[in-house]
């Protein structure tokens, strides 16, 4: 690369930069959030089972509230786990930076925003839970309450429920698979809905499959130009976490071990939440941060590894794309 190539590169890597930048991105989604209307469309989560009736935040400025807390706990997660097992090897903070950025520009329901935030925490928790337990099949508590917090998630909301075979076969890309952790693992899925059973909460016939709509079905049902922002923004999401996921698989094919295993799960999650957001377009909202927290780590992954590549347009473009999307957003809701 030329001279002013590799200034842009360091520019654009730079911690303050990328920290000013995700600050920004912050107040740019809570004021998205503060400007859009309370409860719109479903407001109720779907669990698995019918009786189970979860009321939302009833408050519009406490689910606010309560949005902007969950998106500083992801934001603290990641960079927990990137600082914990050095999954991007740069202390630029890249990857938040282009979350919170796909967290503003994809914006949907408040409601589904607190349930989708909600998901993402948690696959952040259990992802360094996992990676903790990596080449240790004796860490059956960590792995049981893994399955825990999943189990008691798909109580509230069936979203929840799409990552437990998930988890199964990371425990066999962390190498700490056995027939105690499978014990454990099955404990854990049991024992929300055992409790909720043993106190007459659910019963078996209550159980229920949850509405599923694909993006071809919901393309009929687009309403307006706000809908399209919604559509178009996921659908940027998703490809960009595709395309950054199978560059990154190439180069890290190579590396050690631990670290093919760690971006496995990545890739794995990735994967999922992309199919997930396909299949289940009517709950996109929910699953689109989580889908935002990907594209972002796969994105400073990516840069990361292929910065001596001319890497540096692609972003620019992204970011700016996103900006764009977040200008429509907020057009839309004025």
């Amino acid at each position: 690369m030329k001279s002013y190539e590799h200034k842009i590169t360091r520019f654009i890597s730079s911690r303050a930069v990328t920290g000013m930048t995700s600050v920004i991105a912050i107040v740019a989604a809570c004021y998205a959030m503060l400007i859009s209307a309370p409860c719109v469309g479903k407001s109720v989560p779907q669990g698995v089972f019918d009786s189970l009736i979860w009321l939302p935040v009833a408050d519009f400025q406490l689910q606010v509230i309560v949005n902007a807390l969950l998106l500083l706990a992801t934001v603290a997660s990641l960079v927990l786990i990137n600082k914990s097992f050095i999954i991007i090897h740069s202390p630029a903070l890249l990857y938040v930076a282009v979350y919170l950025l796909a967290v503003a520009a994809c914006g949907t329901d408040i409601q589904e925003i607190m349930e989708g935030l909600t998901l993402c925490l948690a696959l952040l928790v259990t992802v360094t839970m996992m990676y903790v337990s990596y080449q240790k099949p004796r860490y059956t508590r960590t792995i049981f309450t893994v399955f825990l917090i999943l189990g008691a998630g798909s109580m509230w909301q069936w979203a929840f429920a799409l990552y437990i075979p998930v988890m199964i076969v990371v425990c066999a890309q962390m190498r700490c698979m056995g027939s105690r952790t499978m014990l454990a693992a099955l404990m854990g899925i049991a024992t929300a809905p055992w409790i909720l059973w043993g106190f007459s909460f659910v019963s078996l016939p209550e159980f229920s499959l949850p509405e599923l709509t694909t993006v071809t079905e919901a393309l009929h049902d687009v309403a307006g130009w706000r809908d399209y922002q919604t559509l178009i923004a996921i659908a940027l999401t998703l490809v960009v976490s595709l395309v950054m996921m199978i560059a990154n698989i190439v180069r890290v094919y190579g590396a050690n071990a631990k670290t093919r295993a760690f971006n496995g799960v990545l890739a794995l999650i990735t994967i999922v939440t992309m199919l997930g957001v396909v299949l289940d377009y009517g709950d996109s909202g929910v699953y689109s941060p989580l889908l935002c927290c990907c594209c972002g780590v796969q994105t400073g992954l990516y840069f990361n590894l292929y910065a001596e590549k001319r890497a540096y347009p692609v972003i620019i473009i992204l970011v700016l794309a996103y900006i764009v999307l977040y200008m429509w957003r907020i057009w839309n809701l004025l």
